[in-house]
């Protein structure tokens, strides 16, 4: 999620500099979000790309 968040986070500081407690209260909710919903779908893929390339582990 690294790269979706800190860009987005840092275009936010460079146009508005938002206060601390909004950065923390606005990025660490999402960043969660964000994790729990493509973490199965990436982690599906891989599995997927492993079995197709035959590839055991």
């Amino acid at each position: 999620m690294g790269h979706i968040i800190v860009p987005a986070m840092l275009i936010l500081e460079q146009l508005q500099h938002p206060p601390e407690w909004l950065h923390a209260a606005l990025w660490l909710p999402l960043t969660l979000v964000l994790t729990l919903l493509v973490l199965p779908r990436i982690k599906g893929m891989v599995i997927g790309v492993l079995w197709a390339n035959q590839i055991r582990g």
